[in-house]
């Protein structure tokens, strides 16, 4: 018997041993087997698989048997068997992929729960705790995919909450970029800018009725145009009122329904054209004539004997805001509101000279007050004008026949023209547009005064005379009401201004 030597394979995994038998009466050897081929349909030699695999045939198809990975044409052995290369479709998680044929750096993304390892995991976008979350707006994460235009988590100037990008008149409110409305467009509420509407602003908005803002020319407080100086022919008769109204206040907002004489104490309805009485009286009593008011939107301000008392148009009673001011000058002048807020009215003469009288600056916010002192003396009854077109009070008294006109912005004093009427007497009125209304010495004429040309007009002539026991005042919705002692009551029509388009 022949023992042949071990053949140990290329891959050394295990040994064939083969014996060879031989009978001979001499004792020699057999004829030797074939050696073995690639093609001789059996697995012998190193081949891994019949004909393929091993040293020197070509490699096997997928599902032979296989040692090695360049036993086959894939490339790929597995658990000793030819297998498709990796790939994101192969049902198995391999290449560097966190989920079963997604994720990594190869594959497509994974779908929402599936594993992950990093945002650019995740279909979207978005990695948590090692699994793909849903994407949502306000999660940080920019999802074009779903509309979204930004993500900053929360509102900031740039995106609103919604994940759409943050601008004026999208419709939506955006705090965190400044805005305080937003309409999608202007509204009575919401200016065209995002900022709430009101009066005095600075910006224009006419869905809130608003035909300008103050500062311009001829603009009235409450954003509406003032009046052009110019009147019409004809006075018109309204109801008589009781007794006489020596009263009536400086000036009258067009959106206030009541027109006050707290001498007579009582309103006139505007609409209703009707007189009807007050229940609370002036708060010092007796001293209730000539209470010709600084008037506000809310009220109207009287200083009497060093108080400042204020009369609420909502609730219409009387409060005393202020103590310890000037008085007002002998026999009670009258009150006016600046462009900002303060009370002017003319005080008692000067302590350092009885030839010197003292105009006073009353601000109603702080209690405070200053004085200018001036030497055209202490007019009796004054009365006072504000005018807006060139930043100046006027004020004169019963028997003045000029006006003595304060500069605020220069404080200067100055005097006006002589009135052509002569003395100016107790029915005087402003317009808060450039003039101011006085009567005349034989009550049977009323003249304008205008601040910018300075120069005197005649009205209409009156239907009836005034006297001491008469006032006027001026609405801003265009008309010039006007008293008299025999109790008539009258209004004249007034142009009201048109910017040029």
């Amino acid at each position: 018997m022949l023992i042949r030597p071990l053949a140990w394979r290329r891959h050394g995994s295990y040994a064939l041993l083969l014996l060879a038998f031989s009978c001979g009466s001499d004792g020699g050897t057999g004829p030797s087997p074939d050696p073995a081929t690639c093609d001789d349909g059996a697995r012998n030699g190193t081949e891994t698989d019949v004909d393929c695999g091993g040293d020197g045939c070509e490699p096997c198809a997928r599902g032979s048997l296989c040692d090695a990975d360049d036993d086959c044409e894939t490339g790929s052995c597995r658990a000793n068997r030819c297998v498709s290369p990796p790939s994101c479709s192969d049902g198995v998680r391999n290449n560097g992929e966190t989920g079963i044929d997604c994720g990594g750096p190869e594959c497509d993304e994974c779908e929402v729960g599936g594993p992950c390892n990093r945002s650019s995991d995740c279909e979207s976008s978005l990695c948590v705790a090692g699994r793909c979350a849903p994407a949502e707006c306000g999660d940080g994460v920019l999802q074009e995919d779903n509309d979204e235009e930004c993500d900053d988590r929360v509102a900031s100037a740039e995106c609103n909450a919604d994940c759409t990008l943050s601008a004026c008149g999208d419709g939506i409110l955006n705090t965190a970029a400044g805005e305080e409305c937003d309409d999608s467009g202007e509204t009575a509420e919401c200016n065209v800018d995002c900022t709430l509407s009101a009066c005095g602003d600075g910006v224009l908005n006419t869905t809130a009725g608003e035909e300008c803002e103050p500062g311009a020319p001829r603009c009235l407080a409450n954003c509406r145009w003032g009046l052009d100086g110019t009147f019409g022919d004809e006075w018109e008769r309204l109801a008589d009122p009781p007794t006489e109204l020596p009263s009536l206040p400086s000036f009258h907002y067009a959106d206030t329904p009541y027109l006050y004489d707290f001498r007579a104490n009582m309103r006139y309805d505007l609409e209703a054209d009707e007189w009807q009485p007050l229940q609370e009286t002036f708060p010092v009593p007796g001293d209730n004539y000539w209470t010709n008011g600084a008037v506000a939107r809310d009220g109207l301000f009287v200083p009497r004997q060093g108080r400042m008392y204020f009369w609420s148009f909502e609730d219409e009673l009387w409060s005393a805001v202020a103590e310890d001011i000037p008085s007002g000058s002998p026999a009670r002048g009258a009150a006016v509101f600046d462009n900002d807020g303060q009370i002017w009215y003319h005080g008692p003469e000067s302590p350092d000279s009885p030839s010197e009288g003292l105009l006073v600056r009353f601000s109603p916010d702080t209690g405070d007050y200053t004085l200018f002192p001036h030497p055209y003396g202490v007019p009796l009854e004054t009365r006072v004008a504000y005018d807006p077109l060139t930043n100046r009070i006027a004020f004169g008294g019963h028997s003045s026949t000029s006006l003595v006109i304060f500069d605020i912005a220069d404080e200067e004093f100055t005097t006006s023209p002589p009135n052509p009427g002569g003395l100016l007497h107790n029915n005087s009125c402003q317009d808060r547009a450039g003039g101011m209304y006085a009567g005349s010495t034989d009550f049977m004429a009323m003249y304008r005064f205008d601040f910018v040309e300075e120069t005197w007009t005649e009205l209409p002539p009156l239907p009836a005379p005034h006297d001491n026991y008469s006032s006027c005042v001026v609405s801003s919705d265009g008309y010039l009401y006007y008293a008299s002692r025999e109790y008539g009551f009258w209004r004249l029509p007034l142009g009201r201004y048109q910017p040029a388009q």
